[in-house]
């Protein structure tokens, strides 16, 4: 399966877990709501909603399960095919994401229309945006600075006082500016959401101005520091597999699982975090005697926010304070909608493109004024006075190289890697075939073989006489 497999299957079930944890949640009566619409616990008891929750219920405990099964089937494929196996897996993923999300809004509808059958209403139907003015003053002194994610950001500084890292990173320069660009974007994606949920619109819980502040002083606060700490680790855990990489001179298959062992422990420590924050702002809640209960489910019918006069885009989710849903009562919803849409289908299209012809289509070599490597995507045109010598080798010898701009499974290496105390090399290697023809260039070398009978031989006589020409 290798490494990519072990990835995936550990993340198809981090993905079910998340769903698991979630969608059940949202099936028990909390808060004044069931399935995101608000009734009292007596109506709760009526006979026809006990049976629709019931249904909902059997519904997700079987699709739950269906997603624990296939979500490690789906990676079998990958012991044959990563270009097959990869677009089966983004079929699941994205399908069983739907899948729950359907089942959810499927009950949420029918739970509202017996609602609105029945008559049933409990609290205040609001048909405005409420806001309390003391509450407004005080939300800018909840969440923690943002000057704190400073020290995640200065984890990588660390290690460019050794020179043998400044050396690694500036001999594979791509490979590096691409792992670092990772490590911006994903420290810039915590310190987006930080400020999403710092500078959002404080909540009103109750009559009482206190217990709103308290109550959004504890969510923010405690928001801001869940985000602060998983950057942090989410720092040390990037930092393990860089050096990993460079001590190694290879992403190794125990550096890779510490690292996704280490982001698991950081999803479940956020989702820890905030059940803690959830249950505190309850116990202030608890000991509200001006407790403030607010039906929008006119807002929510659809099992998606809608509210025309809320001027906001981005708002929170009514049954998770963690997740953000978009107000589809604005254009610009939809248009974020289609673009995000649009944009991951390319993206899927573009990326199962290049994978199935990296399996399926396969590397030739033309020897005429030139020598020739034609490979998809990593194609390479070689001039004979480049080339100092030439041999063939019985096998592929045994080196470890990491991956600088290429492709790498358990069947194919192709493009360019870096050998440790070597250098740069290009490799349009098929795992378990030989001869294998080695060249050597004025600055790197070249390893190539081929899946045909005869081929390599060929090119390894043809080269012979055009550098003997």
């Amino acid at each position: 399966m290798g490494i990519l497999g072990v990835i995936l299957a550990v993340t198809n079930l981090v993905v079910v877990v998340c769903m698991h944890i979630s969608f059940r949640q949202y099936g028990k009566y909390k808060e004044h709501m069931i399935l995101g619409v608000t009734l009292s616990e007596e109506q709760v008891k009526d006979d026809e909603i006990q049976c629709l929750l019931e249904k909902y219920r059997k519904s997700f405990r079987k699709y739950i399960i269906i997603g624990y099964i296939t979500g490690i089937l789906v990676i079998i494929p990958f012991e044959w095919y990563v270009s097959i196996a990869l677009i089966l897996y983004l079929v699941w993923m994205f399908g069983y994401i739907f899948l729950i999300q359907h089942i959810y809004v499927k009950y949420h509808k029918k739970l509202y229309a017996i609602k609105k059958q029945k008559g049933y209403t409990y609290g205040k139907i609001v048909n405005e945006i409420t806001i309390d003015t003391k509450l407004s003053y005080a939300k800018d002194k909840m969440p923690v600075s943002p000057g704190w994610f400073l020290p995640s950001m200065l984890v990588f500084l660390i290690p460019l006082s050794n020179k043998g890292v400044r050396e690694f990173i500036l001999s594979n320069l791509q490979m590096s500016c691409v792992f670092i660009g990772v490590i911006v974007l994903v420290k810039a994606s915590y310190l987006l959401i930080y400020y999403m949920f710092a500078k959002q619109r404080s909540q009103v819980y109750s009559g009482n101005s206190d217990i709103n502040i308290a109550c959004n002083r504890v969510t923010k606060r405690g928001y801001s520091i869940v985000f602060v700490v998983a950057s942090f680790f989410d720092s040390i855990s990037f930092f393990m597999l860089l050096w990993d990489e460079i001590a190694m001179g290879s992403m190794t298959m125990v550096g890779v699982l510490l690292f996704v062992v280490m982001q698991c422990i950081i999803v479940m420590g956020m989702v820890v975090g905030l059940i803690q924050i959830k249950k505190k702002r309850e116990s202030i809640l608890a000991e509200d005697s001006q407790e403030r209960v607010v039906d929008e489910d006119e807002f929510w019918a659809t099992g998606f926010y809608r509210n025309p006069m809320d001027n906001r885009l981005l708002v929170p989710d009514r049954q998770s304070d963690m997740n953000m849903t978009l107000n589809m009562a604005k254009p610009s919803a939809w248009i974020w909608t289609a673009g995000i849409g649009i944009g991951t289908a390319v993206l899927l299209l573009w990326t199962s493109v290049v994978m199935l012809r990296l399996d399926f289509v396969p590397v030739t070599y033309q020897v005429a004024d030139k020598f020739e490597i034609i490979a998809p995507s990593y194609s390479k045109t070689i001039e004979f006075d480049e080339i100092q010598w030439v041999t063939l080798l019985d096998e592929f010898p045994d080196i470890k190289a990491s991956k600088q701009n290429g492709a790498a499974t358990d069947e194919y290496a192709l493009g360019r890697f870096h050998i440790r105390n070597e250098g740069t090399c290009y490799l349009y290697i098929y795992h378990g075939y030989s001869p294998v023809l080695e060249l050597q260039l004025n600055d790197m070398k070249i390893y190539c073989n081929s899946r045909e009978d005869g081929v390599i031989q060929e090119c390894y006589q043809q080269l012979q006489e055009k550098l003997s020409e």
